[in-house]
């Protein structure tokens, strides 16, 4: 049974582009699995109209810790990361594959009118999704966004992945026409936790490597982003944030209607409101 929310969502307009360059920050425990993903759609996308390139960004090492969680072998111990797998999907594909062992620089992401970039985020700390974010004010050069940011995130069973295009809380900026949407609010703008720094104090998830539900959530996540980026390229993206649970079987989307993104930004603000009112006093002195 169809959910009506669904039924009643406008999908989102892209522009006819004439290349795809996606970028994907952190290849580790979600980004190790959506890399191969992201490149076997990539190769059936690919035509002699529409080129399509793959960027791999991350400054870690593979260590044996993660031979369990991520999808790498012993054979790619301490090489790293990005690099490691760019080598194994230009042995296995034909995609043009860029790895860059640096941490993200928003400065990197130059759009133009004839391509489509997609930054997807596999990061685990507010600083790198507030970099990628950074990048999205490109998109005021446009009408039709040229930039679009994926975020994946996952605690040990459950997770979130989201899709957005500008950082405007104002519901009344996201306006719907009869032939669909054309812009959606950033995922740090809709889970604005997302970009909030932890206290030093506050413990702090660590996935336990080895553990069998750990990596299926690091596998989910990676196949609900994948799910986003090839509906939005085929014009049949109807929704734009999904939770899911493994402990209790469950998976929730959120569909693009202007309720729907009116109510979450209006959420969104009341986190960001009591976030500012616990934020403890800074003094200038020294």
């Amino acid at each position: 049974m169809l959910n009506l929310d669904y039924l009643n969502a406008q999908r989102i307009v892209t522009f006819d582009y004439r290349a795809i360059d996606i970028w994907l920050v952190g290849v580790g425990g979600t980004g190790s699995w959506l890399a191969p993903m992201l490149a076997r759609w990539a190769i059936a996308q690919s035509s002699p109209y529409r080129s399509i390139t793959l960027t791999l960004v991350d400054p870690d090492t593979v260590e044996r810790q993660n031979l369990t969680r991520q999808n790498f072998s012993a054979a790619e111990l301490g090489a790293n990361k990005a690099r490691a797998m760019a080598l194994r999907l230009s042995l296995t594909s034909t995609l043009p594959v860029v790895a860059i062992d640096q941490v993200f620089d928003p400065a990197w992401i130059q759009p133009s009118t004839e391509t489509l970039t997609l930054l997807c985020g596999c990061v685990d700390n507010a600083a790198a999704r507030r970099s990628m974010a950074a990048a999205l004010p490109h998109n005021r050069n446009w009408t039709l966004p040229r930039l679009w940011l994926v975020d994946c995130g996952n605690h040990r069973t459950s997770g979130q992945v989201a899709i957005g295009s500008h950082l405007q809380d104002d519901p009344n900026f996201y306006q719907f026409q009869a032939i669909g949407a054309w812009a959606l609010p950033a995922p740090t703008v809709i889970l604005p936790e997302l970009s909030f720094d932890e206290s030093p104090a506050a413990p702090q998830f660590r996935c336990v490597e080895g553990d069998d539900q750990t990596m299926s959530a690091n596998q989910m996540a990676a196949t609900l982003a994948l799910v986003l980026i090839a509906q939005l390229m085929s014009n049949r993206l109807k929704h734009f944030l999904t939770d899911f649970d493994l402990e209790t079987g469950s998976t929730r989307s959120r569909y693009i209607t202007a309720d729907t993104i009116a109510q979450l930004l209006g959420q969104a603000a009341d986190i960001r409101s009591r976030h500012t009112r616990s934020m403890p006093l800074r003094s200038n002195a020294l």
